[in-house]
């Protein structure tokens, strides 16, 4: 284990690749007899913040998680760390709120717009009956926006302003 933890530092300290291969993504969240809906947007070209909306039979709570990735071993394959607030209320005991904490690995699918991820959530409450909780999840995301897509908005972007300026010239045909 502790060997474990140690490479899991090394990765996460010395790897100097892009993060993330996609800005913007929305999709659900299953697990431990709860389901949600997670969006995720990219803010940094490391960092996310991500909102979770979680419910089951007995609660729902709003999850706002600030999140740190880091990718490992291959393109569109990242370890992420992160916490935030979140508040909830219990079908019989009302209102509740607290901190939620996440450790997780996402894939992204390199040739199809979408993310799998699975997650870990150790939570700590405030007006909960159980003052601490570790919830597991596993989570399946549609890109809305990639990172090359921008890219490529952004080459086009530049291209149409150099036509306009004067910067490329078209040349005539004879």
């Amino acid at each position: 284990m502790k060997y474990l933890f140690s490479l899991l530092i090394l990765i996460f300290c010395c790897s100097s690749l892009s993060a993330q291969k996609y800005i913007t993504a929305l999709g659900i969240q299953g697990g431990d007899g709860e389901i949600g809906l997670t969006l995720q947007q990219r803010i940094f070209e490391k960092s996310t913040i991500e909102g979770l909306f979680t419910f089951s039979r007995s609660h729902f709570t709003l999850h706002g998680i600030y999140e740190f990735h880091r990718p490992i071993i291959t393109k569109g394959l990242n370890f992420y760390v992160g916490a935030g607030p979140h508040v909830g209320t219990l079908k019989d005991n009302g209102a509740y709120s607290g901190l939620t904490t996440i450790v997780g690995i996402e894939f992204k699918f390199p040739l199809m717009p979408m993310v799998i991820s699975g997650t870990m959530r150790p939570e700590f409450h405030l007006g909960h009956p159980k003052s601490t909780q570790v919830k597991g999840g596993f989570s399946v995301k549609y890109v809305i926006i990639s990172d090359r897509d921008r890219r490529k908005r952004q080459r086009q972007k530049k291209k149409g302003k150099a036509y306009k300026s004067g910067k490329i010239k078209f040349k005539k045909k004879k």
